[in-house]
């Protein structure tokens, strides 16, 4: 009856195609543009559980693909593959927690569910507590996969990588070639977060080759694209698209569209990341390829405005933004910018909007309209008051302006935030008309 009810149960099971999208850019200062990311990595953490690929099939566990930044593809444990596993003969549970095994397993369950919960309500630190006490009481790999995605999103890449670490080792005992596959592909990705690329890639043609067997689509589409981000980090742009390439194709495969869109803005990542000088992240030297850039972008912003995503109609906009900049079409950049603003407002990502008003507030520097540039800057201080660099643009503008009090201000709180600055004020030439105030030179010795 079980095993009729199990088949039924997953003939019933959908696609939920949904991915947290945040974004992952480095933040330009008003002297040093620094080179973003761009192939849309927008949506912050906050937007981030709406966006869970799952699979459900009898034959396979149900773990989750989790898209991070719009791009890295993480498997995330779900509740179906957390009773999964406590049906399958890879478990003995009656052996590992004695007579009182299901009254456990229950409890292991509701620790487990109420870490969900809080993942989905991007309270991440909460999940991990929740998830913690789960796996106390008993070890699951969907647990464990879902516990090191937990900390990826707050980038405690060490914990995340301890984390899936023990989830292959457990895999391993209970003989899952599936949740090994999920555990390589994260492992790959947190390796490449630590410039390990040789590592990353090792995990991740383990995984690929554990999929092919599998004949699972999904899970070699997101290898591909995954692979593809490592030679993308690794600056080997041939081969990293390549694989954007395959992946690609797989979710053309699949009929995704918002997956295949995601990896055209990645394709748009590589050629924004030829733009530049591979010596110098600021110096623009094929603007050709910023212009096939912003060209993906559009196309990206095209797809999600037909599909009505306005989470990924935001992070095109801002790409586009991004793009635009580079390029000096300032009114552009500043429409672009605008329409992501609009988008993230109705969202309520402060995070996001400070960005963007950061941003904006630089572009309007560069049309000499400081007062609006200031504006701006004091906007994003006042949407999220720890962003060091909107502090910094602050202290320049007011600096521009004459302001030497404000200016003082404005960099002793962005040195405060981010002490790494107090090197770059000392050659910024923006800031050499405050060289000899006994103020500043306190404030970068």
């Amino acid at each position: 009856m079980k095993i009729i009810l199990s088949a039924i149960a997953a003939l019933s099971a959908s696609f939920a195609v949904l991915f947290p999208y945040l974004p992952w850019f480095k933040d330009r200062s008003a002297k040093k543009r620094r080179a973003a990311r761009i192939g849309l990595l927008i949506v912050s953490l906050s937007c981030v559980s709406g966006f869970i690929l799952s699979i459900y099939s009898f034959q396979k566990p149900d773990y989750s693909y989790l898209m991070n930044n719009l791009k890295e593809i993480f498997s995330y444990g779900n509740t179906g593959t957390f009773d999964k596993e406590m049906k399958t003969d890879s478990i003995d549970v009656d052996k590992e927690l004695g007579i009182e095994a299901h009254e456990l397993i229950n409890k292991s369950k509701e620790y487990f569910v109420n870490g969900q919960n809080s993942f989905n309500s991007f309270n991440y630190r909460e999940a991990i507590e929740y998830i913690k006490k789960s796996i106390d009481i008993l070890p699951t790999m969907s647990a464990y996969l879902s516990l090191g995605t937990s900390y990826s999103f707050l980038y405690d890449n060490e914990s995340a990588e301890n984390t899936f670490d023990l989830g292959y080792k457990l895999s391993i005992k209970r003989n899952s070639n599936k949740f090994r596959a999920a555990f390589l592909g994260n492992l790959g990705l947190i390796n490449t977060r630590k410039n390990k690329f040789n590592n990353a890639i090792k995990y991740l043609e383990e995984a690929l080759n554990i999929h092919e067997q599998l004949k699972d689509s999904q899970g070699k589409a997101s290898d591909y694209g995954n692979l593809g981000i490592v030679y993308e980090d690794k600056k080997d742009y041939q081969n990293s698209l390549i694989y954007l390439d395959k992946a690609l194709k797989e979710f053309a495969k699949l009929k995704d569209k918002k997956s295949m869109a995601i990896q055209q803005g990645n394709i748009g990542n590589v050629y924004y990341d030829l733009a530049f000088n591979i010596n110098d992240s600021d110096k623009l030297e094929n603007p050709d390829s910023m212009k096939k850039a912003l060209a993906k972008f559009k196309e990206v912003l095209s797809v999600f405005l037909e599909i009505d995503y306005k989470v990924g109609v935001a992070a095109a906009y801002r790409n586009m933004g991004k793009s635009s900049d580079w390029l000096g079409d300032y009114p552009a950049t500043l429409e672009y910018y605008r329409n992501s603003y609009h988008y993230y407002e109705g969202m309520n990502n402060t995070s996001q909007l400070a960005k963007l008003s950061n941003d904006m507030g630089v572009v309007l520097r560069s049309l000499n309209r400081t007062d609006e540039a200031l504006g701006e800057f004091q906007k994003a201080t006042e949407l999220k008051h720890d962003y060091a660099d909107a502090w910094y643009n602050g202290a320049c503008t007011y600096v521009f302006k004459g302001d030497t009090d404000k200016a003082l201000t404005y960099l002793a709180k962005a040195i405060e935030l981010d002490p790494s600055l107090k090197e770059y004020a000392k050659g910024d030439e923006e800031l050499k008309s405050l060289i000899n105030n006994p103020v500043f030179r306190n404030l970068v010795k």
